[in-house]
């Protein structure tokens, strides 16, 4: 079904499939806190770069059957509070 468990193909902001899996996310993830923390870039940034891709992300996925919207949803997304 490819819908994103285990490890799945991601698009990148170029449409190129990249093969990430959750240990890939929780790297990355911690580069961000890292780069907030650090000041290399605000929190404010991120967040907005976030609601950014999730457009991004939604127009990517629009066609999967088992695909939920993230756009609307970005505001009160978990992972908007954890950072």
């Amino acid at each position: 079904m490819n819908q994103g468990i285990g490890c799945s193909k991601v698009q990148d902001i170029n449409h190129i499939g990249l093969m990430e899996d959750r240990a890939t996310f929780q790297i990355f993830s911690q580069h961000i806190a890292n780069w907030i923390e650090y000041k290399i870039c605000s929190k404010v940034q991120v967040e907005k770069t976030f609601r950014t891709m999730t457009i991004v992300v939604d127009q990517q996925n629009k066609n999967g059957s088992y695909y939920v919207s993230m756009a609307p949803l970005s505001m009160l997304a978990i992972h908007f509070k954890q950072l």
